[in-house]
């Protein structure tokens, strides 16, 4: 099956998320759904693109790219991990887009 993004170590890419004003003005509290599970935490709202209703877009890094994953560093504090998400190729290749 081949993919519609090329994913490198290195590379900036957008993540969809749910957006939800965090507990100060300057912070939004996301979630997204990841292999391991539901990952959620505060970030900056400088940092959460494309806001419409609830649904946004959160930068991240591209840290490792093997044959069925793609795992991506998020800044942030999350509840459920240290801001990396390991996400599925196949979904990370029809969601995730060039950041």
């Amino acid at each position: 099956m081949e993919t519609t993004m090329r994913f490198r170590q290195g590379s900036v890419v957008k993540i969809p998320i749910t957006v939800r004003p965090g507990a100060f003005i300057n912070e939004r509290f996301i979630s997204l759904e990841s292999l391991s599970g539901m990952i959620s935490g505060f970030v900056s709202a400088e940092n959460v693109l494309d806001v419409d209703g609830d649904r946004g877009f959160i930068q991240g890094t591209v840290l490792d790219v093997k044959q069925d994953t793609v795992v991506v560093r998020i800044k942030g504090s999350f509840f459920t991990t240290t801001g990396l998400a390991v996400l599925s190729r196949d979904w990370a290749a029809s969601h995730l887009s060039s950041g």
